[in-house]
């Protein structure tokens, strides 16, 4: 994988803007012109298919003004990450991407405190408001081509679950878009490894580790196994502590095991700034991680 942090950066910021751009739409009218999203996604995913660098901002970014803007962005890195992991063809890549970006754009329409609240602790009328979010961002994309159809039915679909206890159609199985599954399990992945209103930041092995063993079989076995094989327990970009104190970031996953990235060694056993390496933990049998820690706590 080459390695581009300013056209990642530059990326990103374009991500971010466009779904600022559209929250901003959705006050004035509720059926918005998207298609510009197909141009930008293909951007990332050209991008993405040479360079895993965009992960880094889905790892460590969040906007905790305006947690929708970064959620929507996150998910769409991570989704399409998982989607070049299964090789989808570029026609779908785009597709995964731009529906990421679009996903909750529903959500514009709902007050913050709902659509970042702990919906366990919602009013029966807070979750009839927070449910509408996914028929609201179905009604909002202007659907004039197949493409923009696609679209609106994945974010349509973005919370049905596999075991059909989702919302709001409790679809069930393969008869949810492979996207849409996509999306759904990376919606509660990012959601849980950034902060809320409710709770602070949750590392990556926890978040993985309390998807895992929520009630029901929420994703099908082979989402999950792709979650855990392309994003892992240990993302590109996430800040990690070795069993020797050294400090890195996860720079890339090893195709032969996951839990064994290559780590980017950025501080020494005494927490200070050091030359930086690379070390391959697949070649260091007696090193491993011993946890993750958040960005600001590096």
């Amino acid at each position: 994988m080459n390695s581009d942090p300013q056209t990642a950066k530059m990326i990103y910021t374009e991500i971010i803007n466009f779904i600022n751009k559209t929250k901003k739409l959705l006050h004035d009218k509720s059926v918005i012109e998207v298609n510009s999203v197909i141009p930008l996604a293909e951007k990332t995913v050209n991008f993405m298919s040479s360079s895993s660098d965009l992960n880094y901002y889905a790892v460590n970014y969040y906007d905790v003004d305006d947690l929708y803007i970064s959620h929507s962005a996150n998910v769409a890195i991570f989704s399409t990450t998982i989607g070049i992991g299964l090789k989808y063809k570029l026609d779908d890549l785009v597709l995964l991407c731009a529906s990421g970006i679009l996903h909750d754009v529903g959500a514009g329409r709902i007050p913050g405190k709902i659509v970042e609240g702990d919906t366990d602790n919602l009013t029966k009328q807070e979750i009839y408001f927070f449910q509408k979010h996914s028929e609201l961002g179905y009604n909002s994309i202007k659907k004039n081509t197949p493409q923009m159809e696609h679209i609106a039915n994945i974010a349509f679909q973005h919370h049905e679950k596999f075991n059909g206890t989702g919302f709001p159609k409790k679809l069930k199985g393969d008869a949810i878009h492979k996207h849409a599954q996509i999306i759904s399990m990376v919606d509660s992945f990012e959601s849980l490894i950034h902060p809320r209103r409710h709770r602070d930041t949750i590392v990556p092995p926890v978040g993985i580790k309390q998807i895992l063993q929520r009630k029901g079989n929420f994703f099908s076995t082979p989402m999950l196994k792709a979650l855990l094989e392309y994003i892992s327990v240990y993302p590109v970009g996430v800040y990690v502590k070795l069993i020797s104190n050294e400090i890195g970031r996860v720079l890339e996953l090893s195709p032969k095991n996951p839990l064994r990235p290559i780590v980017r060694i950025l501080y020494n056993s005494k927490g200070q700034k050091c030359e930086p390496y690379n070390l391959n933990l697949v070649d260091e049998h007696l090193m491993s991680i011993k946890q993750c820690i958040p960005m600001n706590q590096k």
